[in-house]
């Protein structure tokens, strides 16, 4: 069921679009250039609220009454390349770019730069010279290229500021020396303080301020007569983050000066627009791939030239969608080469193939008749099973309908996904049985059906690709608070600890993270709070980290806790200090640190040693507890405390409330213990994903957000640790994902330690893959869509990545402990 729509459908959707690269439109006759050179200027990072906000960009906005305000919207996806390869080509992105942000290439084809610098497809006998100054995201695109200059100014990511001062002092030169005529120059010194800062503090106001004079000095080294547009790739939230399509991070603005610019003029146009509005100003061919439209309402041109100038941009784009029908893309079909209709060109258009319709139609039969056989041995036989039958294939063929529609019904996939989330949580892990005498008639149709329905409404939501997750929590919470207070009698401190623990994270994951609906992700406040960055972070960092030593201890080893609990705290409270040193070198010796004693607690586990041995006695689980001094120096104090107490208040419920799940038999008529198998481990990754601030709650109206996973929320900060100068791109990567990695193996490691099999939870996971793999032919048209399964896709193979490496170091175990059984029977 993978195989067909792994190696079709997702290469077609996942891979680069095709594009009408080497057709050319000539400019007309009446039109001239509009500048004698031509300057963009692209601010990393900084949105239209700080850009047109005089106090924290007095300097730019003193000039902006000379010259036009372009209030842009980018496209969905809102990374540093992905926004300024739009920018510079007006190629639409692929939704799979987002996934390349750090190596994203040129599309192909001809763009302004590439015409103008007589590189490429085409040849245009060019007067002009081209040079680029900036970060990678430019040389990535253009800096293979013979006839383009590409100067690179990027010294890592923890240089604030030098790099953008260098960038501006190969400007100075160059103007100076008269080198180039058209020049674009990426200054991403603010993209980074608001990663390591978030944007509002003073460290991000402060480079706002540095920028703004920065670009002040340039400007006025502007040789005279030159078009100016300075404009930004993307916005950020007030944590530092983007990459989602939240609307700060879309909205951004470009500033316009030129000699036929009019002054004081404003104008909406889309980010794509400043690519053709660079084709214009410098009176080259306008390249049919470019999808934009010139804003002429801030030109100071001629009614006639302008109707030219129209009229040259609609010819390009209605070549592009004769285009797009030559290939079977949708397009607008009904437009003339003569009319002009821009309201029937889609912004954003991608095509849906038959064949991978066709492909999901037969991948979602199959799984909906091998459920049906498998689970009930055979065809339906009597009336109750053909109803069951029914259901189940009117509910499936709801669910594609959901994502086929999503175009006229866009909520529909988030409710179905929420309301299955509900369901399997509270079907499975709410072991509360109901009086039969007392049954109601939904009861009594439900008990009518055959004992193996719940197999088949288990592949149904498991299977769903907009499934959310996150509304696992709320079953969640109720059924912990309802195990806490219902039965207290029975209950020993260690379990009503856990379950109060628990029950508080949970309740903390549901109300704390609507930033849509309260204007505050309350769970990202908690986790910043955990960065020692000022006296308030580091009291409180202080106060967790003190806490959660003794907890996790007690909740782990009751007889020992205070000793133990004492040293985790001091050892997690040792790597806090590392933290608010930020010195590269200790952070190194301390990443030592923690290695060693994550080996030892491997060690450990498996015997090889013991207390008596060294003549010391070692704290139990040192393994775990070098994850979470890893936690604390890479995701902070927050992220560290939760991680422990979750896998602390793991081990303590799957001893008590929850071992009925590996006690109790599966089988075809009880299939609840397997299907609490495959959703327990779930629900306690998403809580503790939800903890790290990375899930979107509800937004307008309640509704679910658009994107539960999104990597626009994933904090970067870590990746400055061992190198803070100059952290390499790998580097970062590596202490970012690492943690996340070894904290999700961590907790489904307790689970197998508490005899929970993982294999109904692998099953889930590929369930989940099937599921996304056949809906992303429904996807195309749907940005949003084929963002979220994409990284559904990549988080489910993460989390079978954590289970692998699971179940790979308890068979090592197994091994080392078997040797030494053999070792001391030989003695």
């Amino acid at each position: 069921m993978l195989i067909i729509p792994l190696f079709v459908t997702a290469p077609h959707v996942l891979l680069d679009s095709e594009t009408p690269d080497g057709i050319l439109i000539q400019p007309p006759a009446i039109h001239d250039p509009l500048g004698e050179g031509f300057i963009l200027i692209i601010l990393d990072g900084v949105g239209e609220n700080w850009m047109l906000d005089e106090e924290n960009m007095p300097l730019l906005n003193e000039r902006r009454e000379s010259g036009a305000t372009l209030h842009l919207r980018t496209g969905p996806l809102t990374l540093s390349a992905t926004c300024v390869s739009e920018i510079m080509n007006g190629v639409p992105n692929s939704p799979s770019d987002g996934l390349r942000n750090f190596n994203l290439e040129h599309p192909g084809g001809d763009d302004a730069w590439t015409l103008a610098a007589e590189e490429g497809v085409s040849s245009t006998n060019s007067p002009y010279n081209v040079g680029l100054v900036g970060s990678y995201v430019f040389g990535n695109m253009y800096g293979d290229m013979e006839n383009l200059d590409f100067t690179d100014t990027f010294l890592g990511h923890a240089d604030y500021y030098q790099g953008d001062e260098d960038t501006a002092d190969v400007l100075y030169q160059w103007f100076e020396n008269d080198s180039y005529n058209v020049v674009g120059a990426h200054f991403s010194g603010p993209d980074k303080v608001g990663h390591r800062w978030g944007t509002t503090g003073e460290k991000y106001a402060e480079k706002i301020t540095h920028i703004d004079g920065l670009i002040d000095e340039v400007l006025d080294a502007v040789p005279e007569n030159w078009t100016i547009i300075v404009t930004a790739d993307h916005g950020m939230t007030k944590l530092g983050t983007h990459g989602s399509s939240q609307d700060v991070t879309r909205e951004v603005a470009a500033l316009v000066w030129g000699p036929q610019i009019i002054p004081g003029s404003h104008s909406e146009a889309h980010q794509r627009d400043i690519p053709a509005l660079t084709i214009a100003v410098l009176d080259i061919p306008f390249p049919v791939q470019l999808h934009g439209q010139i804003p002429l309402d801030i030109l100071d041109i001629s009614a006639i030239e302008r109707n030219e100038l129209e009229e040259w941009n609609w010819q390009a784009a209605y070549e592009r969608q004769i285009f797009l029908q030559s290939i079977d893309r949708p397009a607008a079909k009904d437009i003339s080469p003569d009319i002009i209709e821009w309201e029937k060109i889609p912004i954003d258009a991608e095509f849906t193939r038959f064949i991978d319709l066709l492909i999901s139609a037969s991948t979602w039969s199959l799984l909906a008749a091998a459920a049906i056989l498998l689970v009930g041995m055979g065809f339906p036989k009597n009336i109750e099973e053909r109803r069951v039958t029914s259901i189940f294939i009117t509910v499936l063929t709801m669910m594609i309908l959901s994502h086929a529609f999503i175009g006229y019904v866009t909520v529909l996939p988030r409710l179905i996904g929420a309301f299955s989330s509900i369901w399997i949580v509270w079907w499975t892990l709410n072991n509360h049985r109901k009086n039969s005498n007392k049954e109601d008639k939904i009861g009594n149709w439900i008990n009518s059906m055959p004992d193996w329905w719940p197999w088949l409404a288990a592949a149904l939501v498991l299977s769903f690709g907009s499934i959310r997750l996150w509304f696992t929590l709320i079953p969640l919470t109720w059924i912990i608070i309802n195990q806490r207070f219902g039965n207290n009698k029975f209950q020993n401190n260690n379990e009503k600890i856990a379950l109060s623990v628990l029950g508080f994270i949970s309740l903390l994951g549901i109300i704390g993270v609507h930033e849509r609906l309260v204007g505050e992700h309350w769970v990202l406040h908690l986790v910043q709070l955990g960065w020692p960055e000022n006296s308030t972070n580091l009291l409180f960092s202080i106060l967790i980290l003190s806490i959660t030593g003794p907890m996790y201890k007690y909740l782990s080893n009751e007889k020992e806790f205070r000793k133990e609990g004492i040293f985790t705290s001091i050892w997690l409270l040792l790597i806090l200090f590392v933290n608010w040193l930020e010195i590269s070198s200790i952070d190194i010796l301390a990443l030592l640190t923690i290695l060693f004693i994550g080996l030892l607690g491997l060690l450990q586990r498996t015997n090889v040693f013991s207390n008596h041995q060294l003549n010391i006695k070692l704290p139990k689980e040192l393994d775990i507890i070098a994850l979470g001094g890893f936690l604390v120096l890479t995701w902070g104090a927050w992220s560290a405390s939760i991680t422990l107490l979750i896998i602390s208040s793991i081990d303590v419920l799957m001893r008590t409330q929850w071992k009925w799940i590996t006690l109790e038999k599966y089988n075809l008529t009880n299939p609840k213990p397997f299907i609490a198998a495959a959703v327990l481990p779930l629900v306690m990754w998403i809580l503790w994903w939800t903890m790290l601030g990375q899930v979107n709650g509800l937004e307008a109206w309640a509704l679910p957000h658009p994107r539960e996973l999104d990597p626009g929320r994933i904090i970067v900060k870590g990746g400055y640790v061992g190198a803070r100068d100059n952290p390499p791109t790998e580097w970062m990567t590596l202490l970012i994902a690492l943690p996340l990695l070894l904290s999700s193996t961590a907790i489904v490691s307790k689970l197998r330690q508490r005899n929970l099999s993982l294999r109904p939870y692998a099953l889930a996971l590929s369930l989940q893959l099937v599921g996304c793999f056949a809906t992303l032919a429904f996807a195309p048209p749907f940005p949003r869509l084929v963002f979220s399964l994409t990284w559904n896709i990549v988080f489910s193979i993460f989390q079978i990545l954590a289970v692998l490496l699971s179940l790979s170091l308890e068979s090592l175990y197994k091994k080392i402990n078997q040797m030494n059984i053999k070792i001391v029977i030989s003695d």
